[in-house]
């Protein structure tokens, strides 16, 4: 799943995998494999990091963006060696933060661990861990039981708000199981003031029973219209698209507000590292092992490949250029477009749904004005 640490959407984004391993078993998790690489060795670790960078220079991956933001993810962190870490975070520092003005990195855990592990993950990076809610159903479990998940989990939740005074952020997958549960989950949220992201699952390593677009949409569309100058959280999209919408409405420029999934120059900005050395433009292709672009470890890179995803910004559906919230959709995204038309130029199947949200956005400005909206959105942004 994307991660909730987004950083500075103005940014090229890194994630880099460390392991597929995990201590915790989640039904639909997307990037499970059944036997999943050991980590790679320091000194390979290192060759990857060369090989991307070597990349970022002869592309000139991230164009104008001033900042590199690097997301590491899992499998579980928790359960990698804290040495480890922390000389792969050196690693990526040295050599990676000189290409850019700006440096920003973040982790997503699981929690299903030690405090001392949550506190060796918490000074690593910042302070910037995200997660992931479920609060209701028992898709996640450890040690084959999801009441032992959710009592680790609401532990260490409770000791990061008394130690580090965080409302730790997360994303809440959105599938059959979780629908019945989602507002009970987001009153959770509002009451902790916990940011979250909407995720409609997909298929990566496991089969996922995923919701219809048209039961997608109706549930979109009354979260959309209980959480607008009513909640004191961030919920995206729905936060991301709204602000998007009234800075174009006032002719600002959005393009550092663009960020996944809603951008189609990908190659661009972002890149993924798995843990076998292989290469593709984001997590999410990388879970669903679609458009690999070649192996840090092998020094493999494919050339025509990548310029035909570099190209999905000249080749979008005509429809989507023409649509009235083409500059704050953008087109949506790729892997969602590879998923429904099997073209990674063609369209997301959440199109209608974005379109709805975008509506009932527009019918909202309409009557409470731009200020007032912004206003509200500038007040729950400082949580």
């Amino acid at each position: 799943m994307r991660n909730i640490f987004t950083g500075n959407q103005n940014s090229f984004t890194l994630h880099i995998r460390i392991t597929k391993k995990c201590n915790a078993n989640c039904s639909y998790c997307s990037s499970f494999e059944r036997n999943p690489n050991d980590l790679m060795s320091l000194e390979d670790f290192e060759k990857s990091i060369n090989f991307i960078a070597s990349k970022i220079k002869e592309l000139n991956l991230g164009g104008t963006r001033e900042a590199i933001t690097v997301q590491y993810i899992g499998g579980e962190l928790l359960g990698v060696p804290i040495n480890y870490l922390r000389k792969s975070i050196d690693i990526v520092k040295e050599k990676l933060s000189p290409l850019f003005k700006h440096f920003i990195h973040g982790a997503q855990s699981n929690l299903i661990g030690s405090t001392t592990k949550i506190d060796n993950l918490f000074l690593l990076f910042d302070n910037n861990i995200g997660t992931s809610f479920d609060s209701f159903t028992e898709q996640r479990k450890v040690k084959s039981s999801s009441k032992l998940y959710k009592t680790i989990f609401l532990k260490n939740v409770s000791y990061i708000k008394k130690k580090y005074g965080k409302n730790i952020s997360g994303i809440i997958v959105v599938d059959k199981e979780m629908a019945p549960f989602l507002e009970q989950e987001i009153d959770i949220a509002n009451k902790f003031k916990r940011h979250i992201v909407l995720r409609p699952v997909f298929n990566g390593g496991s089969e996922v029973d995923k919701l219809s677009v048209s039961e997608l949409e109706n549930i979109y569309e009354k979260l959309f219209d209980n959480w607008i100058l009513k909640q004191n959280i961030i919920i995206d999209p729905f936060y991301s698209y709204l602000q998007k919408r009234i800075y174009n409405l006032q002719n600002k420029p959005i393009d550092h507000l663009s960020g996944c999934p809603s951008q189609h120059n990908c190659a661009n900005v972002s890149m993924n590292l798995e843990p076998d050395g292989s290469i593709y433009v984001c997590l999410d292709t990388a879970d669903s092992k679609t458009l690999v672009l070649g192996n840090a470890l092998r020094n493999e890179f494919n050339y025509e490949l990548f310029a035909k995803i570099r190209d999905r910004s000249n080749n979008l559906n005509e429809n989507c250029v023409k649509c009235s919230y083409f500059k704050e959709c953008q087109g949506g995204c790729m892997k969602e477009a590879i998923e429904h038309t099997n073209n990674m130029y063609g369209k997301t199947f959440y199109c209608s749904i974005w379109k709805k949200i975008f509506h009932k956005i527009d019918k909202n400005i309409s009557e409470h004005g731009i200020e007032k909206i912004q206003n509200w959105l500038d007040k729950i942004s400082k949580y």
